[in-house]
C-alpha cells in the first residue's frame, strides 16, 4: 500500500517537472527571439563588392546606431516590383510555426496569416470584418485548422 503511494507521488514529482522544465524551454525561446526583434532579414539584393558602395548609393551614410549586425542571407515580403525580400528573423520554433501557417493558407483553411513583432498571427475563414486574428505560440496549435 506504501509502494502505490509513493508511485503515485514521484509520478506526480514528474508531472510538476515536466510542466516546469516547458515553462523553461517556452521562456527561453521567447528570449531567443526577443534578441532577434530588430532583426530584418532581406534578400535578392544584387551583392557588390564594398567598393561600389559609396558609388551606388552616394548619398546614405550607414549609421552605426540604426544597425546591429549586417549579414547575408539566402530568400518573404516582396518589395513590388522588385525580387527583393523582407523578412523578420524568427526563430527555428516560429518560423516552423510560420510555415506551417502559410501552408493552411494556400489549403484555404485559415482566411490569412502574417508575422509581426516576430509574433505569427492567423485570421481564421468567415466574413473578413468578423473573422477572429489568433496569436499562434505553439505548432500545435495549428493542427485544429488543418483537418
Amino acid at each position: 500500500m506504501n509502494l502505490t503511494l509513493e508511485i503515485k507521488d514521484l509520478r506526480k514529482q514528474n508531472d510538476e517537472k515536466d510542466k516546469k522544465i516547458q515553462a523553461l524551454e517556452n521562456r527561453l525561446a521567447d528570449l531567443e527571439q526577443y534578441t532577434r526583434l530588430n532583426d530584418l532579414i532581406i534578400t535578392g539584393l544584387d551583392v557588390k563588392p564594398r567598393t561600389y558602395a559609396r558609388a551606388v548609393v552616394p548619398d546614405v551614410e550607414p549609421n552605426e546606431k540604426d544597425l546591429e549586425s549586417v549579414e547575408q542571407q539566402v530568400q518573404g515580403r516582396n518589395l513590388k516590383g522588385t525580387n527583393v525580400y523582407i523578412n523578420e528573423h524568427l526563430t527555428k520554433k516560429n518560423a516552423d510555426i510560420a510555415k506551417q501557417a502559410r501552408l493552411l493558407r494556400k489549403q484555404n483553411k485559415i482566411q490569412a496569416t502574417w508575422t509581426s513583432n516576430c509574433r505569427v498571427f492567423i485570421k481564421l475563414n468567415g466574413i473578413p470584418e468578423l473573422a477572429k486574428v489568433l496569436w499562434i505560440k505553439d505548432i500545435n496549435e495549428l493542427d485544429t485548422y488543418s483537418t
